[in-house]
């Protein structure tokens, strides 16, 4: 009976992207009109030839199905810390740096880490609606900061500190953006940092995407080398950088003291990410810089094309709003119809899966998030057919 269940997760969604997945699960798709799956940030390509290789080798070895340390192979550790390091231009230490199965473990560590039950957590919206969904769960508040189109989806220091009170126990930043595909420059994040470091709270910095970001653009911010141990926790994916997001691995760099409590909360939740993915993840960090630039410069000509697609050859009342390396966010052309209903209609109709924007917070009804780093150049002619189908112009 659903009144002996637990009522903070009995009151919030279902998984976004297997209910939206759900629309045309089963279904079979004609040879002229295949399905084009825009809805979940997964690389179009498997993880390198010689990484699975090296991993074939790996599930044959025996002692990959056990334990590793709480916090992961020092290997790795060291391995991340040295990669942040030279990334980042300071110097990371191994004690700084916590394995965790993926980012979004990474984040439900962090925040049982932070806070309690009654705590409340910037969130800037749109966002990541597993982070909401995250904090939810726990019992904490998330306290949604409105980011605005004409500002490009930017989250604006001053109305974040309006909304911090004594019951603050984090901002949370997402750059690249998930799900707008903003980059956030580095002024903004380091400004936001100062705002944490000045309400005694933290600022966890999801970099899920930072592999992806141009490099003529500088580095995303400067924080680590300031002093950064009381007020950040920064977090990261090998999933997308490497194309192992199944296999489930991520990082966190944060203080020595914050990890030595979140090692409890690890511990009951998995003990340790698995051997098999850590060793995965050490080998591509020393062995894939080649690969990993390659991919870079791929998912950018993906945005380029994308962008000039929309300036040049867009012939529907769809409306490119923000985009990033891996994201675009639209602009739907149905005035007074939820996103949810033009996202099922052209999953149903036009065989295009996307995520409807109100998935990601409230005043998003007006947009669909296009996860384009799922599929091949190529389709992107065929996915603005549909959308001309869909919505073409007057």
């Amino acid at each position: 009976m659903i009144k002996m269940l637990n009522p903070m997760l009995a009151a919030i969604e279902d998984p976004p992207i297997d209910e939206v997945q759900g629309w045309v699960r089963g279904r079979s798709f004609p040879r002229e009109k295949p399905l084009i799956d825009l809805s979940q940030a997964l690389p179009s390509y498997p993880p390198a030839a010689q990484l699975r290789i090296h991993m074939s080798k790996l599930v044959l070895d025996g002692s990959m199905s056990g334990y590793t340390e709480i916090g992961g192979i020092p290997q790795l550790r060291q391995a991340y810390a040295e990669e942040v390091s030279r990334f980042y231009q300071t110097r990371i230490e191994e004690r700084e740096v916590f394995i965790t199965a993926g980012c979004n473990q990474a984040f439900f560590l962090s925040m049982l880490t932070l806070g309690q039950s009654g705590g409340e957590v910037i969130l800037p919206a749109p966002y990541y609606f597993n982070h909401r969904m995250t904090l939810e769960m726990l019992g904490m508040s998330p306290v949604l900061l409105p980011c605005r189109p004409k500002s490009g989806m930017l989250p604006e220091v001053k109305l974040a500190e309006m909304l911090i009170t004594p019951k603050s126990k984090a901002i949370v930043l997402v750059s690249p953006n998930n799900p707008s595909g903003t980059v956030y420059p580095a002024r903004l994040i380091e400004d936001f940092f100062q705002l944490a470091q000045d309400h005694g709270i933290r600022l966890v910095l999801d970099e899920t995407y930072r592999d992806f970001l141009n490099p003529e653009q500088g580095l995303p911010h400067h924080l680590l080398n300031l002093s950064w141990q009381d007020n950040l926790v920064q977090l990261y994916s090998f999933s997308k950088a490497f194309a192992l997001a199944g296999y489930r691995i991520g990082a966190i760099t944060a203080s020595p003291e914050f990890l030595d409590q979140l090692v409890k909360v690890m511990d009951c939740a998995a003990i340790c990410a698995p051997k098999l993915a850590q060793n995965s993840a050490l080998f591509a960090l020393k062995n894939l810089d080649h690969w990993r630039e390659g991919k870079r410069k791929l998912m950018n000509l993906r945005a380029d094309s994308f962008r000039k697609l929309f300036e040049e050859e867009n012939r529907s009342r769809f409306r490119l709003s923000t985009l990033g390396p891996c994201f675009a966010y639209l602009r739907h052309p149905e005035l007074g119809t939820v996103s949810y209903e033009v996202a099922r209609t052209l999953a149903l109709k036009e065989n295009l899966l996307t995520l409807p924007g109100s998935m990601f917070g409230p005043e998003q009804e007006s947009f669909l998030r296009i996860a384009f780093a799922n599929v091949e150049i190529d389709s992107f002619p065929e996915m603005m057919n549909r959308l001309k189908n869909f919505a073409p112009e007057v």
